[in-house]
């Protein structure tokens, strides 16, 4: 699916051209924030807009790997609980569409200036008026009230991905991030611009294409992604995650979906794959390792962390052995000249382990297992398997 990149005009303020991000679970965000006024949901509202999001997003694809109805009506649940959590009032959202707040870099001034409370803030803050609760700052912050933001300016502010992921809100005692998670970047991932440049030229050569599809596995914001492509204005950018903020960096394909329904329709058009925390949530770590390596087109490269202990399947024995048939699957791919891994045998795992400093028993892949592994695909696998 494209991500729809046009704003939303807001009609019906009093500022005609007000527009905010297209979004598919942060609409109710922004129209609280036109209004100035948070607007609670009823139920009723509240289960259509969920069931909507489900029949576009969820179910709008066939699966790349197929799946029983038992993993299929978990997924789902999942699926909603996670829609629940980012679409529901909270704290943060409803304070923000408030007329109560200042932006600290409006203020133009130098940081020498504020008061001691204030210092330690950066000038990326949003600071909550109404619950400050240090006098002094207050009444340093009440010179300024003619800086409150207006929601044609917070809106303006708030409507830049960088703003949004790069600002802090402070209320009463409490300053955090205004994300809900998953900002890391490129960097973060252990992609400095001349290693990122490296491995994109290599991946042009074996797969014999100059313009790369990219594909962040649990990409969140879309930050890496962004990123990736400031270094390489021609790659074409994939986002496949669970995550959406009020504001999203922009990406050529957005899929809000479980990585285990990732669509068929990626299955070997993607070159580069990058997956960093994704796999330690994971609900079926073994369908999402076969979708990765059936994504991937010939030539095409996989960078990816592999973790399962924060796993949303509870189950330990289904966990266990769902890492253990994935990995194994993709060893015996190897072996049979498909794929070419740095995934180590089962039976050498404990050496690639005691290698890397990390304690405990690793004599076999299980649910503690862990590993940097890249990959890369030497033949198709689409006449060869169907599983």
């Amino acid at each position: 699916m494209e991500q729809e990149s046009k704003l939303i005009n807001a009609e019906n303020t009093p500022e005609k051209n007000l527009e905010y991000p297209a979004t598919i679970t942060q609409d109710h965000f922004w129209r609280g924030l036109k209004k100035g006024k948070w607007e609670n949901l009823t139920v009723e509202e509240t289960e259509k807009e969920i069931h909507l999001i489900v029949e576009k997003q969820f179910a709008a694809y066939k699966p790349m790997t197929p799946l029983t109805a038992e993993e299929a009506l978990y997924l789902e649940l999942m699926f909603i609980k996670q829609i629940r959590m980012v679409t529901e009032k909270n704290e943060k959202k409803e304070a923000l569409v408030e007329d109560r707040f200042i932006y600290l870099e409006d203020l133009n001034l130098d940081i020498k200036e504020m008061p001691k409370e204030l210092k330690g803030l950066g000038k990326e803050t949003f600071i909550d008026l109404d619950k400050e609760n240090d006098r002094r700052s207050l009444d340093f912050l009440l010179k300024y009230k003619d800086l409150i933001l207006n929601n044609e300016r917070k809106m303006k502010l708030l409507s830049d991905p960088k703003i949004w992921h790069e600002s802090w809100i402070r209320y009463g005692n409490t300053t955090e991030g205004l994300t809900f998670q998953g900002i890391r970047s490129l960097s973060e991932y252990g992609f400095e611009e001349e290693t990122f440049s490296q491995i994109t030229n290599k991946i042009k050569e074996s797969t014999g294409r100059d313009k790369l599809r990219m594909l962040d596995l649990g990409g969140a914001s879309g930050r890496a992604l962004h990123q990736a492509k400031e270094i390489d204005p021609t790659l074409e950018i994939f986002n496949l995650t669970i995550d959406e903020e009020p504001t999203m960096f922009p990406v050529d394909h957005f899929y809000l979906i479980p990585a285990e329904r990732m669509p068929d329709e990626l299955e070997e058009q993607i070159d580069f794959i990058v997956s960093r925390t994704t796999f330690r949530y994971l609900m079926y770590p073994d369908l999402v390792l076969k979708n990765l390596v059936k994504a991937l087109s010939v030539g095409g490269y996989a960078d990816f962390v592999f973790s399962s202990e924060r796993s949303a399947n509870k189950n330990l024995r289904d966990l266990e052995k769902r890492v253990r048939e994935g990995l194994l699957w993709i060893k015996d791919l190897e072996k049979k000249g498909f794929l070419e891994t740095d995934i180590p045998e089962e039976e050498n795992y404990a050496e690639y382990m005691k290698k890397k400093d990390w304690p405990g028993d690793f004599s076999r892949f299980n649910r503690g297992t862990v590993g940097h592994f890249h990959i890369t695909k030497k033949k198709s696998l689409q006449e060869t398997l169907n599983a």
